[in-house]
């Protein structure tokens, strides 16, 4: 019976060592809402960016900024890392500027909505609803716990 070296070993373990790792390597996209629109682009790319590097926010390497985009108040952030971006959408984050507060909204991207031209679609639909069987202050309520538009 012959004895395996451990040389013989070596090549694969190494390749899955190297696999395992460039798993933990994958880039993740966030969507980021409530952007704010008054900050110039070039201003706003630079401040996403450094925001989102920053570990105390949960973040890490950033590969691109995607901003503006087409849905209004919305960036894309790619960290290189999955586990950067998942670190990041379990924090609460809030974008100083000028000495003004922005509370930002993250949230993960679909698997299908992987690039700029195929983004995720939010949808405003417009009615009127009819509160006339209310009494106003209950009405109001309503409306505003909903967070509907008058």
């Amino acid at each position: 019976m012959r004895r395996c070296e451990p040389s013989h070993f070596a090549p694969a373990r190494r390749h899955r060592l190297q696999e395992a790792e460039m798993m933990s390597q994958i880039p993740k996209k966030i969507q980021v809402l409530n952007v704010p629109k008054a900050i110039p682009v070039p201003r706003m790319l630079n401040k996403l960016t450094i925001y989102f590097q920053k570990p105390s926010n949960g973040g890490g390497e950033v590969l691109d900024v995607e901003y503006p985009t087409r849905v209004n108040n919305c960036a894309y952030i790619i960290f290189k890392k999955e586990e950067d971006a998942n670190n990041v959408l379990k924090q609460e984050h809030v974008l100083q500027i000028e000495k003004k507060t922005y509370k930002l909204e993250v949230r993960e991207v679909e698997k299908g909505f992987r690039n700029a031209d195929s983004e995720q679609v939010i949808q405003f639909v417009t009615t009127t609803l009819d509160t006339s069987h209310y009494p106003k202050e209950k009405a109001l309520q309503l409306i505003f716990r909903h967070d509907l538009e008058i």
